[in-house]
């Protein structure tokens, strides 16, 4: 999951950056991931989105990652156990590569927050943007019809999309949608 990557190395230092530029951000965080359950080999899998938190905080970007890491370590009970007859709980999914995971899907999640932008707009808010960080280089396989809506859609309404890959950079140009 790299999820420790990401705890404590690129937040801590994309929030201590926001704090010294003194800058304010809109911000919700939403996990994903796309899990494939033994019982159904033949099925595509299961994706799982869980928004985390919206508001900014009034204690610091810093106090934002206490509950962060708490949704990280309960992502296993939540989406990949199960509690059979007897109460025990088993393991019951397995996490997709992230090369198979619902990124596009996810991306039209957020950017369905950004249909209406420009009705009612007060100018407190400007510059839309998607930052999406993932454990992996960068390479997705996707549904061609779903990445053909999703670049019209980010196109159109003028969204920057950033990709923060965790993992080593590989020695192509990403992303690389197949």
């Amino acid at each position: 999951l790299f999820s420790e990557k990401c705890l404590q190395g690129f937040l801590p230092q994309l929030f201590s950056r926001w704090d010294a530029i003194d800058c304010n951000h809109v911000v919700t965080i939403v996990l994903f991931a796309r899990v494939f359950y033994s019982h159904d080999p033949n099925h595509d899998g299961s994706d799982w989105t869980a928004p985390s938190l919206s508001p900014s905080p009034a204690g610091g970007w810093h106090t934002v990652l206490l509950p962060l890491k708490k949704e990280f370590l309960d992502f296993q009970k939540h989406v990949l156990e199960t509690q059979i007859v007897d109460g025990s709980t088993i393991l019951f999914g397995q996490n997709s590569a992230a090369s198979e995971g619902n990124v596009l899907e996810t991306v039209n999640l957020a950017l369905n927050l950004f249909d209406r932008h420009y009705v009612d707009r007060d100018l407190s808010r400007t510059g839309l943007s998607i930052l999406i960080v993932t454990p992996g280089i960068g390479f997705f396989e996707v549904d061609p019809d779903i990445c053909a809506i999703t670049t019209q859609r980010v196109i159109v309404n003028g969204i920057g999309l950033d990709l923060v890959c965790l993992s080593k950079p590989p020695l192509f140009t990403v992303p690389l949608f197949q």
